[in-house]
C-alpha cells in the first residue's frame, strides 16, 4: 500500500511541476495570476463575461449574465450534504416457527431482516488552480448508518429459529420468543486529484481527473435470541473493516442554459483500491467463555465505479452556485457481513467477495474565489 502511494504521489508531482512550469511562460495568461487581466496594474479578478478573450471563449461571445465554466478560479470550496442508503448488505437474522426448535424446521411467518435505511452524511473539500485549465485539490467523504430491529413472536405456538449463529451450537427443543439485531455500514474516503479542462466554451465545459483514493470501509452486526431462561439467551458479534488506497480517474462535464443561470452536470469516475479485509466473528452465551471464536484476514483489489447526475443554479459571477443531484456509487469484491456468517457456518473461506453499492441524494453548496 506504502508503494502504491508513493507512486500516485510521485504522478502528481510531476502534473503540478508540469502545469507551474507552463504558468510561468511569458507572456501566457497565467503569468498574470489565474483570471488575472494582462495588464500593468494588476488588476484584481475579471468578472465572467465581461471579457470573451479572458474567459476563453475563442472568438464566440460569452453571455453577460452567466458565468463562463472554462474559466478556472483561484480556489474552490465546498460542502455536500449526501442522503444515501447502502444497498446489498441485508443479514437474515431468523425466522419464526412453529413448536420448539429441531432440525430444518419450516418457516411460518416473514423472514427477519436487518437492512439499511437511507442516512445522512457529507462531503468537504477544496480545490487550487494552476492556470486557465488545471487545478489540484482533496476530498472527503463520510457516512455512518446504521438499523435495528426487535422481533417478538408469541411463546405459546412459535419460536425464532436463529440463521446467524454457528450450526453446531443450536439447541433442538430451545425456544427463543424475543430477538433483536442491529447492523452498522460506515465508509470514510479521501480523494486526491488533479483535474483538467480539456474542451470548453461559453456554455459548456468538458474535463477529467486523475488521483488517488483512500477507503477505510467498516461492517458491525451484532444479534441476540432471548430464551425464557436467561442462561439459555444466544449473543453474535462481527466485525469487518477493510483499509486500502488506489487510483481513481474521472469524467465530468458541466452545460448551462444560454439565458439563465440554470445549468446541469455529470460526474463519472472509476477507482481502484487494494487492502486488506480484517474480519472477526464471536458467539457466546451470557457469563460463559465464547462457543465460537474467529478471525479472518486477506488482501483484496476491489472497484468502485460512482456515477451521478443533477442540474442547479450559478451565480451571474460564477462564485458560487447550488446543485443537486442524484448518485449511485457500486463496490464490487467485497466480503460483506451475510457472506462472512456464511463462512463462519460452513467453515469455507475461499472466494470471499460480493458487491454492495450506495444511492441516493446529493446537495452541494460551492464557493469559487
Amino acid at each position: 500500500m506504502k508503494t502504491t502511494m508513493t507512486a500516485i504521489g510521485v504522478a502528481l508531482v510531476l502534473l503540478v511541476a508540469q502545469q507551474a512550469g507552463q504558468a510561468q511562460q511569458p507572456g501566457s495568461a497565467a503569468s498574470w495570476g489565474i483570471g488575472l487581466s494582462a495588464s500593468a496594474d494588476d488588476s484584481p479578478l475579471l468578472v465572467r463575461g465581461q471579457d470573451p478573450g479572458a474567459c476563453g471563449c475563442r472568438g464566440e461571445q460569452c453571455p453577460v449574465c452567466c458565468p463562463t465554466p472554462y474559466c478556472i478560479d483561484r480556489w474552490q470550496a465546498f460542502g455536500e450534504l449526501l442522503y444515501l442508503q447502502p444497498r446489498n448488505v441485508d443479514v437474515t437474522i431468523g425466522v419464526p416457527i412453529a413448536g420448539v426448535i429441531d432440525i430444518d424446521p419450516p418457516p411460518v411467518g416473514p423472514a427477519l431482516v436487518v437492512d439499511s435505511e437511507y442516512r445522512p452524511g457529507f462531503r468537504v473539500g477544496f480545490a487550487r488552480a494552476l492556470d486557465e485549465c488545471a487545478s489540484v485539490g482533496i476530498t472527503y467523504s463520510h457516512l455512518d448508518t446504521h438499523q435495528t430491529i426487535n422481533p417478538t413472536v408469541d411463546p405459546t405456538t412459535q419460536t425464532i429459529f436463529p440463521l446467524v449463529i454457528d450450526p453446531t451450537q443450536v439447541i433442538p427443543g430451545s425456544t427463543f420468543d424475543t430477538a433483536f439485531g442491529r447492523q452498522d455500514v460506515d465508509f470514510r474516503i479521501v480523494d486526491m486529484d488533479f483535474r483538467h479542462v480539456f474542451r470548453a466554451c461559453d456554455r459548456y465545459a468538458l474535463s477529467y481527473s486523475i488521483g488517488a483514493r483512500y477507503v477505510h470501509l467498516r461492517q458491525d452486526f451484532a444479534a441476540s435470541f432471548f430464551a425464557p431462561v436467561v442462561a439459555d439467551d444466544q449473543n453474535v458479534f462481527t466485525r469487518i473493516r477493510f483499509d486500502g488506497a488506489g487510483v481513481r480517474l474521472g469524467l465530468e462535464g458541466e452545460r448551462h442554459a444560454a439565458n439563465s443561470c440554470l445549468m446541469v452536470y455529470g460526474k463519472a469516475a472509476a477507482s481502484f483500491v487494494a487492502g486488506d479485509f480484517r474480519a472477526a466473528y464471536l458467539e457466546a452465551q451470557p457469563d460463559q467463555l465464547p462457543s465460537v471464536d474467529t478471525s479472518w484476514k486477506a488482501g483484496r483489489v476491489i472497484s468502485m465505479l460512482d456515477l451521478e447526475l443533477g442540474g442547479g443554479w450559478a451565480s451571474p459571477d460564477g462564485n458560487f452556485r447550488v446543485t443537486a443531484g442524484y448518485m449511485v456509487s457500486g463496490w464490487f469484491n467485497v466480503v460483506k457481513t451475510s457472506e462472512w456468517i456464511r463462512a463462519v457456518q460452513t467453515s469455507d473461506y475461499v472466494g470471499l467477495g460480493d458487491a454492495i453499492s450506495f444511492d441516493g441524494l446529493v446537495v452541494r453548496t460551492e464557493f469559487r474565489f
